[in-house]
């Protein structure tokens, strides 16, 4: 029984790595895309959001690795040179912005 001890901790801990730190983090299912491919009125707000950025990344989010999405990540770089990242709702709505 003492032998089977240390792997009982590392199956206990490799089940709360695995869990995550909680319930309110929302996941998402991503599909890489092209920045051609993402819909104009979804560029047009984030390029109104943050209009000193050159975008170059963008993906789509499903929500629970649904087929529907949810919304777009674009992400590019600032005439500073910093990285900035954008998330933008179906509906045009800015979600969230880093």
């Amino acid at each position: 029984m003492r032998r089977f001890l240390p792997g009982i901790q590392v199956f206990a801990l490799a089940l709360v790595l695995i869990a995550g730190c909680g319930e309110d983090e929302k996941r998402f299912g991503r599909r890489i895309l092209t920045i051609d491919k993402v819909p104009a009125d979804i560029m047009a707000a984030a390029k109104k959001e943050l209009p000193d950025v050159k975008f170059e990344d963008a993906w789509e989010n499903h929500e629970d690795n649904k087929e529907a999405i949810h919304s777009y990540e674009i992400r590019g770089r600032a005439t500073s040179g910093k990285i900035r990242e954008v998330r933008v709702g179906l509906d045009g709505k800015i979600l969230e912005k880093e």
